[in-house]
């Protein structure tokens, strides 16, 4: 035999070996590539995908707690939540729910509430309204003027700066407060603030927050103050809420009618002149654009040329309403004044017919202040003795007293 022909087959072979090898090895790779690429659209590989997926959703949370746990320094938890009157509730951008009382701000991060005071810095306990700003800032509307909690930690507002006296340490009357760690800031009357009580407040579009106070509606343009009263064709001194429509005009609600602010002057609403609402509680702007305000006299809609009342003669059980508020449903949702156990508490009005409830149902008490869904869907109702929550099928209490 001959060895070099031997050898040259010999190394052929361990050629065409390795050849083999190396297409093998291609081939896996190529296989464990498609198997990537066609896992069905929303599914991820079971290893950092997911994790950088979690760690994405709970960024906000970290913020939240940022915020949240600041303003609460030394904030107490309450297990049964807030007691007495429930003015109003905001949802933040997080989706905490904050409750206005007349013992202090309480917020539910969706299991427990924190109660927020005096002892926590607030310079009044009795809060009206709560306003989260576009930038964050939170700012609680008192009996007492307004307490501001400036992005995370307490400062003096820009608000204030320009009014602020250097005296104030020693001059509290001023009517703010010398700024601690442990403080909120407060700028009242003096500053430029219409009145102390503070019933409503809103950011507008253009950044502007306005401010429905007893004594007229004050403005902060990020410069300076402006007051507004019957001297400027406003309909009354003392004004309940405030809503900005669609189109950015401003609609305010006062114990003597309806006015709107186009940017350029307000103007007193009526039909045709002959329509003189009373009381005007709160208002709201469903998702067809209608406008909702609520009175002493029934439930109001306007459509931009026609105003529609509800009273009991066209189905309502009771005309004194406090509250108004448009669920994701598109289902209007009335809060009743009551003075009686057997008075509707709340309702629900679908575009036919209304639905209602009172304690019987599991409401707390059978006057609605304030309303609100959250991001669960649950209706919040606050009351005249604490805060019920509705899940379409039960209600839950929530109350200090453990009711």
């Amino acid at each position: 035999m001959n060895w070099n022909h031997l050898r040259v087959l010999k190394s052929k072979a361990v050629k065409m070996k390795n050849i083999c090898f190396l297409l093998l090895v291609i081939l896996l790779s190529s296989c464990n590539g498609q198997s990537k690429t066609q896992l069905p659209s929303g599914k991820q590989s079971l290893q950092e995908p997911i994790a950088i997926l979690e760690t994405s959703e709970k960024a906000p949370e970290t913020e939240v707690s940022d915020v949240v746990k600041r303003s609460t320094i030394s904030g107490k938890a309450v297990p049964n939540g807030p007691r007495g009157i429930i003015r109003n509730i905001m949802m933040d951008r997080y989706g905490d729910l904050w409750f206005s009382s007349f013992e202090g701000a309480f917020r539910y991060d969706g299991k427990n509430f924190i109660s927020i005071g005096t002892q926590e810095g607030l310079n009044y306990n009795r809060i009206f309204s709560i306003m989260q700003q576009k930038s964050g800032d939170l700012w609680f509307g008192t009996v007492s003027g307004v307490d501001a909690f400036i992005g995370n930690r307490f400062e003096v507002p820009s608000i204030l700066k320009s009014y602020m006296d250097p005296r104030a340490i020693i001059r509290p009357y001023l009517g703010f407060d010398y700024v601690n760690e442990y403080e909120f800031d407060m700028f009242k009357e003096d500053e430029g603030l219409a009145k102390d009580v503070v019933s409503d407040m809103l950011e507008d579009k253009n950044g502007e927050l306005w401010f429905a106070t007893e004594f007229g509606i004050g403005r902060y343009d990020g410069k300076k103050f402006s007051r507004y009263t019957p001297l400027e064709s406003i309909a009354n001194n003392s004004v309940n809420s405030i809503l900005e429509d669609n189109s950015g005009h401003l609609w305010f609600g006062m114990e003597g009618g309806l006015c709107m602010y186009d940017g350029k002057s307000f103007t007193k609403m009526g039909d045709k002149g002959d329509l003189d609402f009373k009381n005007v509680r709160a208002l709201t702007q469903d998702k067809k654009g209608v406008i909702w305000f609520s009175t002493k006299d029934g439930v109001f809609e306007y459509d931009g040329k026609y105003f529609k009342n509800f009273t009991k003669q066209s189905g309502l059980k009771e005309n004194y309403v406090e509250s108004i508020y448009e669920d994701n449903s598109g289902k209007i949702w009335f809060g009743f004044h009551s003075v009686k156990n057997a008075d509707p508490g709340a309702a629900n009005y679908d575009g036919k017919s209304f639905t209602y409830f009172n304690r019987k149902d599991g409401l707390n008490d059978n006057t609605v202040f304030s309303i609100m869904e959250d991001k669960e869907g649950n209706m919040w109702f606050g009351t005249r003795n604490g805060v019920s929550r509705y899940d379409g099928k039960i209600f839950v209490r929530f109350s200090m007293d453990g009711c």
